[in-house]
């Protein structure tokens, strides 16, 4: 496994947020720190603090702005960044520009992206140095760009990265846990998504680690109906970016932490043509669901779907 498998498994669950509408938005005056990040932005008018990831979200429209902090170089984050690369990951790229946000070298791109039977725009903009890379984007349906494009496009400029910022933990922020195992520990937080690798640290880039098992436990960025479930899982484990060629080992329904859940585990194949085992269980709360996907070097399969097995055993929610 060549590629940053984390960054690969994180890429496949930043799912478009499903959030709101209102008359034609503008930025608020004063800037706010966008939970769980370094960064403050000003907030776009109508839009509302999500309770779900680190960003704003419009119910009405489902529309979203939505904050990401990646310990990644922004050269090597964004060299995908391009037509060709956007394109393999089903975004259509309209402009590009090179930009300064703060105190940082950064681009902002208009792209076009299907999902749930709807077209949207998004306003992107990322910037950084050789240490992090911070992404924001902003997300609307395509017939709602009259009314909130100008004002998103100015809003994901006015993001500011405040490195020295002291932020609470974002472990505590996530609404479940869920216990490590001899080849996964916690190694960090993105965007609401808890990592986990056999080092129990984020990945340092062109570093590749001894043990690249990884899984991640995360939630879907806003409320969906699911409809039939085994349908919905297997063309959930089709967007897992970075593979292909899947098929399928296993299948089941299973019950997580009290609730209906399935269960898939496949075999597939690396874009660099490395052979991986997958496992996904998707667990459904009556509005939306939560992903638990770990993927493995073939070799270890036998290792390796245990462990993952019993990390999503493990999951549970927090009392509230």
């Amino acid at each position: 496994m060549k590629k940053n498998l984390l960054f690969a498994l994180l890429a496949s669950l930043v799912i478009s947020a499903s959030p709101g509408l209102c008359d034609a938005p503008a930025t608020s005056e004063t800037s706010v720190l966008v939970r769980s990040t370094r960064v403050t932005m000003q907030k776009p008018a109508g839009f509302e603090e999500s309770k779900d990831f680190s960003g704003f979200s419009q119910a009405d429209t489902h529309s979203s702005v939505l904050v990401t902090e990646l310990p990644a170089p922004f050269a090597l984050a964004t060299a995908g960044f391009t037509t060709e690369g956007l394109a393999s990951r089903g975004m259509k790229l309209l402009s590009r520009a090179d930009v300064q946000v703060g105190d940082y070298p950064g681009l902002l791109l208009e792209v076009e992206q299907s999902g749930y039977g709807i077209v949207f725009r998004k306003w992107l903009t990322a910037f950084g140095d050789k240490d992090i890379t911070v992404v924001v984007t902003a997300s609307f349906p395509l017939d709602k760009a009259d009314t909130l494009s100008s004002a998103l496009k100015s809003a994901v400029l006015t993001a500011r990265y405040d490195k020295q910022l002291k932020i609470a933990n974002p472990i505590d922020n996530l609404p479940f846990t869920v216990s490590g195992t001899t080849n996964l520990k916690i190694a960090g937080v993105i965007q609401n998504t808890l990592m986990m690798n056999a080092s129990g640290e984020m990945p340092k880039p062109g570093k590749l680690p001894t043990k690249k098992s990884v899984f991640v436990v995360g939630r879907a960025l806003g409320n969906m109906a699911v409809g039939d479930r085994a349908v919905f899982t297997k063309a959930r484990l089709q967007k897992t970016d970075s593979i292909k060629d899947v098929e399928i080992v296993s299948e089941n329904d299973v019950e997580k932490a009290g609730l209906p859940a399935r269960e898939i585990v496949a075999t597939a194949t690396e874009k660099d043509g490395g052979r991986v085992v997958v496992f996904l269980t998707l667990v459904f709360p009556a509005d939306t669901y939560y992903i638990m996907q770990g993927i493995a070097d073939i070799a270890d399969r036998e290792t390796m779907v245990p462990e993952f097995r019993e990390v999503a055993n493990s999951f549970k929610f927090k009392a509230q």
